[in-house]
């Protein structure tokens, strides 16, 4: 007679192999779960190490800065030149490059404080991180921004679903760089409304029309750089202005500029931010191209646009 052979049957081939998988998945899990959390305090004690620095440089008087060294999943945001300060808002940030994988680590160098915001919808992951909503978000985009000098100014204007911030550009195309960089374009002016509302926040004294004023006027003459570009524009020179984002437009047109844009090709808009004998603040005018300047022109000032108008949609 034959002897039993003993050995394993198919079920029990695949059962092993199931539970092998779901081992192999859990040990995955517990290994990210780690490196995450190995990462986020390692930029927490960074942040902790540059504290320490600073007071210990200015209790010795020997500097305001400090010295940055990498940290593995972030990038550091201290204004310039690694300021003991912080950058505008007062704040030495450790950014993660993954938004969503790791924390925003702050220290308030003044207060002494640390501490961390995340946007991930795993609550419990970094239990101790307060959810950074969108808002917040996109104050510190703004914030950014503005201190790698992409903005005229650290604040947004908010009308609807739409913000609003001043980018720089010394040609239609650079502003309009600026603008897809921080998830939007040159505005459209959609309808008198909104042309009436940009006209109140951004012409009048201690506004974007005076800061530009400030900025840009040359003694003995006119200013003309007190506009702003937008995204109005006769693409293909055939003689129509429309919007960049293929939005219903409606312009406030100087007088003569539609018809001059179109005479002379011209095909870009701008948005006025200044009062004269025959323009009004928020009216909207037409130039050329503006690649052609020089260094010198840049220089010069007032001859030129250097600032637009973008327009951010709010995600609704």
């Amino acid at each position: 007679m034959r002897q039993n052979e003993k050995g394993f049957s198919l079920i029990e081939l695949i059962v092993v192999l199931i539970i092998t998988a779901i081992l192999s998945q859990l040990g995955f899990v517990s290994f990210n779960r780690y490196t995450r959390k190995t990462k986020a305090f390692a930029a927490k004690t960074a942040l902790k190490n540059i504290q320490k620095e600073c007071e210990a440089n200015i209790a010795l008087n020997a500097s305001d800065k400090f010295t940055p060294l990498p940290i593995d999943g972030y990038s550091l945001d201290s204004g310039m030149n690694n300021n003991c300060d912080g950058n505008s808002d007062g704040f030495i940030v450790a950014n993660p490059l993954k938004n969503d994988y790791l924390p925003v680590w702050r220290l308030n160098p003044k207060q002494g404080t640390i501490t961390c915001s995340y946007e991930s919808t795993e609550n419990s992951f970094f239990i101790e991180c307060k959810r950074e909503g969108k808002i917040e978000k996109f104050k510190n985009q703004i914030s950014k921004a503005f201190d790698e000098g992409k903005l005229l100014e650290n604040k947004f204007y908010e009308r609807g679903n739409s913000r609003y911030v001043i980018v720089e550009g010394d040609t239609w195309e650079a502003a309009q760089a600026n603008a897809l960089s921080l998830g939007g374009n040159l505005a459209t002016i959609n309808d008198k409304e909104e042309n009436d509302f940009l006209k109140t926040e951004l012409y009048g004294s201690d506004k974007v029309s005076d800061k530009l004023e400030e900025k840009f006027r040359i003694s003995g003459e006119p200013l003309r750089g007190t506009s702003i570009w937008l995204g109005h524009i006769d693409k293909n020179s055939k003689g129509t202005y429309s919007s960049v984002t293929g939005e219903e437009t409606y312009s406030n047109w100087g007088p003569g500029e539609y018809s001059d844009g179109i005479g002379k090709q011209e095909k870009y808009t701008i948005l006025t931010l200044f009062d004269n004998y025959n323009r009004d603040p928020g009216m909207v005018g037409t130039v050329a191209n503006r690649q052609y300047n020089t260094q010198a022109l840049r220089d010069r000032g007032g001859a030129h646009i250097f600032y637009g108008l973008a327009e951010i949609k709010i995600d609704e």
